[in-house]
Protein backbone atom coordinates (compact mmCIF):
# COMPACT_ATOMS: atom_id res chain seq x y z
CA UNK A 1 0.00 0.00 0.00
CA UNK A 2 1.44 3.63 -0.96
CA UNK A 3 -0.08 7.12 -0.68
CA UNK A 4 0.96 10.30 -2.33
CA UNK A 5 0.48 13.48 -1.39
CA UNK A 6 0.00 16.54 -3.19
CA UNK A 7 1.12 20.19 -3.01
CA UNK A 8 -1.85 20.89 -0.48
CA UNK A 9 -0.70 18.20 2.26
CA UNK A 10 2.87 19.61 1.60
CA UNK A 11 2.04 22.73 1.96
CA UNK A 12 -0.35 22.99 5.28
CA UNK A 13 2.00 20.87 7.08
CA UNK A 14 5.21 23.11 5.61
CA UNK A 15 2.65 26.36 7.86
CA UNK A 16 2.29 23.36 11.09
CA UNK A 17 5.93 23.23 11.42
CA UNK A 18 6.01 26.65 11.44
CA UNK A 19 3.86 27.69 13.85
CA UNK A 20 5.07 24.96 15.93
CA UNK A 21 8.65 25.33 15.08
CA UNK A 22 8.99 21.82 13.88
CA UNK A 23 11.36 19.84 11.49
CA UNK A 24 10.62 17.24 9.92
CA UNK A 25 12.47 13.53 11.48
CA UNK A 26 12.89 15.90 14.47
CA UNK A 27 9.31 14.45 16.51
CA UNK A 28 7.16 11.23 17.65
CA UNK A 29 3.50 11.09 16.28
CA UNK A 30 1.71 9.51 19.15
CA UNK A 31 -1.44 8.18 18.31
CA UNK A 32 -4.00 8.18 21.36
CA UNK A 33 -7.13 7.51 19.34
CA UNK A 34 -8.44 3.85 18.15
CA UNK A 35 -11.97 2.93 17.63
CA UNK A 36 -13.19 0.90 20.55
CA UNK A 37 -11.30 0.67 24.00
CA UNK A 38 -10.10 -2.77 23.57
CA UNK A 39 -8.13 -0.99 20.98
CA UNK A 40 -7.16 1.98 23.39
CA UNK A 41 -3.93 2.09 25.36
CA UNK A 42 -4.76 4.14 28.43
CA UNK A 43 -4.01 8.09 28.51
CA UNK A 44 -2.15 7.71 30.91
CA UNK A 45 0.60 5.51 29.79
CA UNK A 46 0.66 7.83 26.97
CA UNK A 47 1.53 10.56 29.12
CA UNK A 48 4.13 8.94 30.78
CA UNK A 49 5.49 7.35 27.66
CA UNK A 50 5.32 10.69 26.52
CA UNK A 51 7.37 12.22 29.41
CA UNK A 52 9.77 9.99 28.97
CA UNK A 53 10.53 10.32 25.46
CA UNK A 54 10.74 14.35 26.42
CA UNK A 55 13.06 13.92 29.13
CA UNK A 56 15.24 10.89 27.35
CA UNK A 57 15.57 12.15 24.07
CA UNK A 58 15.57 15.73 21.76
CA UNK A 59 12.44 14.82 19.70
CA UNK A 60 8.94 16.60 19.94
CA UNK A 61 6.14 14.90 20.66
CA UNK A 62 2.47 15.26 18.22
CA UNK A 63 -0.42 13.64 19.68
CA UNK A 64 -3.23 12.55 17.12
CA UNK A 65 -6.26 10.90 17.25
CA UNK A 66 -10.00 11.55 16.23
CA UNK A 67 -12.39 14.28 17.69
CA UNK A 68 -13.61 11.87 20.41
CA UNK A 69 -9.64 12.10 21.69
CA UNK A 70 -9.93 16.28 21.97
CA UNK A 71 -10.93 16.18 25.42
CA UNK A 72 -7.72 13.79 26.35
CA UNK A 73 -5.32 15.33 24.05
CA UNK A 74 -6.13 18.24 25.88
CA UNK A 75 -5.07 16.92 29.02
CA UNK A 76 -2.28 15.24 28.38
CA UNK A 77 -0.94 18.71 26.76
CA UNK A 78 -1.83 20.55 29.77
CA UNK A 79 0.30 18.34 31.49
CA UNK A 80 3.30 18.23 29.29
CA UNK A 81 3.33 21.90 28.09
CA UNK A 82 3.75 23.39 24.97
CA UNK A 83 7.48 23.77 24.70
CA UNK A 84 7.81 20.69 22.75
CA UNK A 85 4.63 19.10 22.56
CA UNK A 86 1.35 20.02 20.37
CA UNK A 87 -1.39 17.85 18.34
CA UNK A 88 -2.28 17.68 15.25
CA UNK A 89 -6.33 17.86 15.83
CA UNK A 90 -6.90 20.70 13.62
CA UNK A 91 -5.07 19.19 10.05
CA UNK A 92 -7.48 17.17 7.67
CA UNK A 93 -6.94 13.62 6.94
CA UNK A 94 -4.58 13.80 3.82
CA UNK A 95 -2.76 16.48 5.78
CA UNK A 96 -2.60 14.55 8.99
CA UNK A 97 -1.19 11.61 7.06
CA UNK A 98 1.80 13.84 5.56
CA UNK A 99 2.52 14.63 8.98
CA UNK A 100 2.87 11.24 9.91
CA UNK A 101 5.00 10.58 7.13
CA UNK A 102 7.30 13.12 8.38
CA UNK A 103 7.79 11.50 11.96
CA UNK A 104 10.76 9.81 13.23
CA UNK A 105 8.81 7.51 14.83
CA UNK A 106 5.36 6.33 15.21
CA UNK A 107 3.62 4.92 18.65
CA UNK A 108 0.30 3.70 17.77
CA UNK A 109 -2.52 1.12 18.19
CA UNK A 110 -3.94 -1.05 16.21
CA UNK A 111 -6.07 1.17 14.17
CA UNK A 112 -5.93 3.36 10.92
CA UNK A 113 -2.71 5.53 11.28
CA UNK A 114 -0.90 1.96 12.17
CA UNK A 115 -1.50 1.23 8.21
CA UNK A 116 -0.76 4.70 7.51
CA UNK A 117 2.87 4.68 9.32
CA UNK A 118 3.18 1.31 7.22
CA UNK A 119 2.31 2.82 3.90
CA UNK A 120 4.55 6.00 4.55
CA UNK A 121 7.37 3.36 5.31
CA UNK A 122 7.30 5.33 8.85
CA UNK A 123 9.08 3.24 11.65
CA UNK A 124 5.80 2.04 13.83
CA UNK A 125 5.43 0.74 16.92
CA UNK A 126 2.24 -1.14 17.01
CA UNK A 127 0.51 -1.77 20.14
CA UNK A 128 -1.82 -4.67 19.90
CA UNK A 129 -4.56 -6.11 22.34
CA UNK A 130 -5.92 -9.56 22.55
CA UNK A 131 -6.55 -10.00 19.36
CA UNK A 132 -5.30 -11.90 16.35
CA UNK A 133 -2.62 -9.37 15.39
CA UNK A 134 -1.96 -11.15 12.07
CA UNK A 135 -5.71 -11.13 10.77
CA UNK A 136 -5.04 -6.88 10.58
CA UNK A 137 -1.95 -6.91 9.50
CA UNK A 138 0.80 -5.42 8.55
CA UNK A 139 2.08 -7.85 5.97
CA UNK A 140 6.03 -8.22 4.43
CA UNK A 141 7.03 -5.46 6.01
CA UNK A 142 10.67 -4.72 6.83
CA UNK A 143 11.84 -5.72 10.15
CA UNK A 144 13.15 -2.03 11.24
CA UNK A 145 9.82 -0.62 10.02
CA UNK A 146 7.83 -2.47 12.17
CA UNK A 147 7.69 -3.08 16.07
CA UNK A 148 4.56 -4.73 17.26
CA UNK A 149 4.10 -4.94 20.88
CA UNK A 150 2.00 -8.28 22.23
CA UNK A 151 0.28 -8.97 25.25
CA UNK A 152 0.92 -11.91 26.89
CA UNK A 153 -1.64 -14.81 25.91
CA UNK A 154 -5.00 -13.99 27.33
CA UNK A 155 -4.03 -10.51 28.59
CA UNK A 156 -5.10 -7.14 27.78
CA UNK A 157 -3.79 -4.03 26.12
CA UNK A 158 -4.33 -2.24 29.11
CA UNK A 159 -2.12 -4.78 30.55
CA UNK A 160 1.02 -3.61 28.19
CA UNK A 161 3.27 -1.69 30.19
CA UNK A 162 5.18 1.77 29.68
CA UNK A 163 8.47 0.69 30.08
CA UNK A 164 7.66 -2.51 27.60
CA UNK A 165 6.82 0.30 24.70
CA UNK A 166 9.42 2.48 25.91
CA UNK A 167 11.97 -0.23 25.74
CA UNK A 168 10.91 -0.88 22.27
CA UNK A 169 10.58 2.99 21.10
CA UNK A 170 14.36 3.33 22.21
CA UNK A 171 15.19 0.69 20.57
CA UNK A 172 13.65 1.72 17.20
CA UNK A 173 15.00 4.92 17.50
CA UNK A 174 18.86 3.67 17.67
CA UNK A 175 18.23 2.23 14.30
Amino acid sequence: MEIFFQGAERHAVEIFFKDNQLSPKKYIYLNIGASGADRRWPKERFLELARKILESTEHSIILGGGPGEKETIAEILSTLGPERSTDSLNLRLKQDCYLIAQARLLVTCDTGPMHIGFATCIPTVAIFGPYDHKSTGPYGLEENKCFQILPAENKTLQEITVEEVWQTVHSALEI
